[in-house]
């Protein structure tokens, strides 16, 4: 199982993909790696604040977070919003996602990351 380290190395290799990837041509992609980095900041959160070691479907994600993070509304929803968007961006080839999701998913991934970074620096 991966410790704090490991997912916030995660998170800097996926935000490096990020960083380099055309949004314009690969929404797709662009919305899945900011999926993917959430998921590996809230297994982070996980690691650190020892509320489970970690999960291992959304639905167990999902769970866990309905217990902790998902009492504050915004990240709830800016969650949720985020995993939406990468599962339309996954499965739905045709009428999925486009360039114009991108920022929206960016701006999720944005308050996901202001809420999650002070937890995990101030529970050592």
């Amino acid at each position: 199982m991966a410790d704090l380290k490991a997912h916030l190395t995660q998170v800097a290799k996926n935000r490096a993909l990020l960083s380099r990837l055309d949004s314009n041509r690969f929404p797709d992609w662009s919305i899945t790696i900011c999926f993917y980095i959430a998921i590996h900041y809230v297994e982070a959160y996980f690691y650190q604040c020892h509320t489970t070691q970690h999960t291992f479907s959304h639905q167990k994600r999902r769970s866990e977070l309905s217990r902790t993070l998902f009492r504050d509304f915004n990240f709830r929803r800016s969650y949720r919003d985020l995993e939406d968007l990468s599962r339309k961006a996954r499965y739905l080839m045709h009428g999925g996602v486009t360039a114009a999701d991108v920022p929206h998913a960016q701006s999720c991934l944005q308050l996901i990351t202001r809420t999650i970074l002070p937890r995990i620096r101030r529970n050592p």
